[in-house]
């Protein structure tokens, strides 16, 4: 959603979040952040965000992680990745694990600053516990979340890429809770509503195809900035991430097409994420970073 809405869009999205009901007067991105924890804590109560100043974004509190933990094992009617936990992860792994996380942190706040500013204002909570099937990931029951269950042998462009990708879910989390992008979430649930997802080439839920598809986005505009990876893991080559997620689109079309599951603001996004990819599918020139 950064490359895609830009900066500034971004900002708004969450300000219309936390300072809907708000009369005062934001001077700056701190007092919208600390309005914006307060929304959250009020929507999403099960996982409770600390309001302490100066909240460290790296979270090494196993019951706070506990209770988050929850909600990506949680099986809903929408729920078609099964994830699996360790809660047993030693603190000394945890720290380790975050340790490579702020390096990839540090590299995409210096390969798009305004991009890092973003991330800082919407991801307050990073955490690590292991897992023998995932790397991690962003729910939306959970906003402002990530968990970077990493694993070792990602370089520090794998982590940067692992970043956005979660923090585009957080923004797409963030813009269906603002503007609405479906008429009804359990129709969601069926089979024939299904596309192809971008990222797992394989069928998807609805929503869960199109979070796909806004994150290869992503990704892809990332890398026209910060290179393309020399052996990625985290995602795709370039050209194979654009090819699947033009496929993407029109998988997407032949669900939404002559019905009513999708609101106005997902086919403006739809539209917009198709003129973007067309283009760039044009320039594409792929830079192996050294």
């Amino acid at each position: 959603m950064f490359y895609l809405d830009g900066y500034k869009n971004c900002i708004k999205t969450v300000f219309l979040l936390a300072c809907s009901n708000q009369e005062q007067k934001i001077n700056s991105l701190e007092e919208l952040k600390n309005q914006y924890i307060c929304f959250l804590n009020q929507h999403f109560s099960e996982t409770p965000i600390p309001t302490e100043a100066n909240l460290d974004q790296f979270c090494f509190d196993i019951e706070r992680i506990k209770k988050i933990a929850v909600k990506y094992q949680e099986d809903g009617i929408l729920t078609d990745l099964k994830t699996k936990i360790d809660l047993n992860t030693p603190i000394a792994s945890m720290e380790e694990a975050l340790s490579y996380v702020k390096k990839g942190q540090i590299l995409l706040n210096q390969v798009n600053p305004s991009l890092g500013t973003i991330f800082d204002l919407v991801i307050h909570t990073l955490f690590y516990v292991r897992s023998p099937n995932a790397g991690g990931g962003s729910v939306s029951d959970a906003p402002g979340v990530i968990w970077c269950a990493i694993k070792r042998n990602w370089t520090d462009m794998d982590i940067a890429e692992f970043l956005v990708h979660e923090l585009t879910h957080n923004l797409v989390f963030l813009d269906e809770l603002c503007y609405q992008h479906y008429t009804n979430m359990i129709q969601l649930s069926d089979k024939k509503h299904y596309a192809k997802s971008s990222i797992l080439n394989k069928q998807r839920p609805l929503d869960k195809a199109f979070h796909s598809l806004v994150v290869s986005h992503e990704v892809l505009h990332y890398r026209q900035e910060a290179g393309e990876p020399s052996t990625p893991l985290v995602h795709p080559p370039s050209e194979q991430m654009l090819s699947a997620s033009l496929a993407t689109i029109n998988s997407i079309k032949a669900v939404i097409d002559n019905s009513n599951l999708v609101q106005p603001r997902f086919y403006e996004i739809l539209a917009n994420i198709e003129v973007s990819l067309r283009q760039l599918e044009k320039s594409l020139k792929t830079v192996v970073a050294v």
